[in-house]
Formats: C-alpha cells, sequence, structure tokens
C-alpha cells in the first residue's frame, strides 16, 4: 500500500483532532493549541488529490488513489414536480446505507475520502475531505489547498 507520509499540525481545540492546520497558512492557526505528528494519509477517492497553491503552481503533494470507499445508496420515489410543458420531474428521497471499503481506524493514518462518506461517519476522526478546490483557467479542478474534516450538526 503507499502512502503519503507527511508531517501535519493538528489543531486540538478540545482534545481531539479536528483538521489539518499548515496547508490553511498562519491564521489557522491562531489561538489553537497544536500537537506535531506524523501521519500517513492514505486516499480513498477514486483520483488523486494534489495539495497546490494555485492553479499555476505545482503541486507539493500528489497523494495516488488506494481504492475508493463507497456507501450504498437506496432512493424512494415519493413526489413529482410538474413543468409547465406537461413534463413530470421524478423526485426521490435517498438515504445512505453501509460503508465499504474503508478500513477501520488506526492511530496516526488518516483517510481522505468523499465528503458523502465522510457525512455518512460524522464521529470518525480520521476521515479528511479535499477542501479549498483550485481551478484551472477552463474552472476545471486541478487540485486543493487544504484538507478539512465534516462537524458533528450543532
Amino acid at each position: 500500500m503507499v502512502a503519503a507520509q507527511v508531517t501535519a499540525t493538528l489543531m486540538s481545540p478540545k482534545g481531539r483532532n479536528t483538521g489539518l492546520a499548515g496547508v490553511g497558512g498562519p491564521e489557522a492557526r491562531k489561538g489553537r493549541a497544536r500537537k506535531e505528528m506524523a501521519m500517513k494519509l492514505i486516499n480513498l477517492t477514486p483520483h488523486e488529490v494534489a495539495l497546490r497553491d494555485s492553479a499555476e503552481s505545482s503541486p507539493w503533494l500528489v497523494i495516488p488513489s488506494e481504492g475508493a470507499a463507497r456507501a450504498a445508496e437506496f432512493r424512494d420515489h415519493f413526489d413529482n414536480v410538474d413543468t409547465d410543458d406537461g413534463h413530470a420531474i421524478r423526485v426521490n428521497r435517498l438515504s445512505l446505507g453501509e460503508v465499504t471499503g474503508l478500513p477501520d481506524p488506526i492511530h496516526g493514518v488518516g483517510y481522505i475520502v468523499s465528503r458523502v462518506i465522510a457525512e455518512a461517519l460524522p464521529l470518525r476522526h480520521d476521515l479528511y475531505i479535499v477542501d479549498q478546490t483550485v481551478r484551472d483557467a477552463q474552472g476545471r479542478i486541478v487540485g486543493c489547498a487544504a484538507l478539512a474534516q465534516v462537524s458533528i450538526p450543532r
């Protein structure tokens, strides 16, 4: 298994890992308790993750895909939206089921996953999503400037 070994500053304002600092600049770290720890990042999205400062800059870290964590989806048709020209747009209720392709938590390992997976498992503090996407002149995503963690709704 190939993984990116990076040293990340984990912001721990309440005694738990809440995200990667250092990627978002010094302002992201103000007023936070910090601890340094080496973390292995494993990318479980279907594409490589390129961390970069801008579309014109070269990526400073590229994390290749090592598989894809997925969540089962269940759809129930429950309504239609009628259009002026007589068509009906089907409206489904979507719910998520079992997550597959995601290992159990391992100390010192973080998993980059889709936002759907992270939102389905908000109590997993080892899950990261891409954040602050970087786009080229044509609007295509070419990387991200940061990683984020999904928080539990308040």
